[in-house]
């Protein structure tokens, strides 16, 4: 049996928000990001001074 439309709605949506800060659980505190966060930090500067050091050592000098 065929059936007829009678209605038809369109909607714009212009923002969807599902992560509502308001209803969502920190999982993690500051200073627990913070402490997993230090050794990474860490590690870059060893590296930063290390890339600086091999540009000074390798800069091409006219």
């Amino acid at each position: 049996m065929r059936s007829r439309v009678e209605r038809v709605a369109i909607i714009d949506i212009e923002a969807f928000d599902w992560n509502c800060p308001q209803h969502i659980m920190q999982r993690f505190t500051l200073a627990e990001v913070e402490r997993a966060a230090k050794p990474l930090r860490e590690r870059i500067t060893v590296l930063e001074t290390e890339l600086q050091a091999i540009r000074v050592k390798y800069v091409v000098r006219d």
